[in-house]
């Protein structure tokens, strides 16, 4: 059985009861609390970590729908967490990197990441809430097609 109590993975029953997974990471309990703020009135369910080392075993065992990504933090930079989550993904999870580096940076780190999209923090909150849909409906679509 696992953690949602379904006997299916977490993005597998998610999907079929129409809600995406979202696994935030950030550092700061403040950006978190905005995402989940932002986010679930909409009907995603925003996930966290509480340390980072359970990485591995989530996106291998439960992986979320999507991820979104700081880069700046001061345990494990964004890049290598994304890493992590490229290494152990059963499939491709799409990335949206949300950060505060300069634009420039933030697409540099996405390309490196293979990233879906990027949205600096900042920007608007509809921003990131058109981002995570396009992000997610080309994800489903794509899933249909498979």
């Amino acid at each position: 059985m696992t953690a949602n109590g379904t006997g299916m993975s977490g993005s597998l029953a998610n999907a079929r009861a129409g809600k995406a997974r979202i696994l935030a990471i950030d550092d700061s309990k403040t950006i978190i609390a905005h995402l989940k703020g932002v986010l679930e009135p909409r009907g995603y369910r925003v996930d966290t970590l509480d340390m980072f080392i359970e990485l591995p075993t989530l996106i291998k065992n439960d992986p979320p729908d999507l991820v979104i990504l700081d880069l700046n933090m001061p345990t494990i930079p964004g890049i290598p967490l994304g890493g992590l989550i490229r290494k152990f993904q059963p499939h491709e999870i799409p990335i949206v990197v949300y950060s505060s580096q300069p634009r420039a940076e933030l697409e540099e780190a996405a390309h490196a990441l293979r990233a879906a999209a990027v949205v600096a923090k900042g920007e608007t909150d509809d921003n990131l809430i058109k981002t995570v849909e396009a992000v997610l409906a080309i994800r489903r679509s794509g899933q249909q097609r498979s």
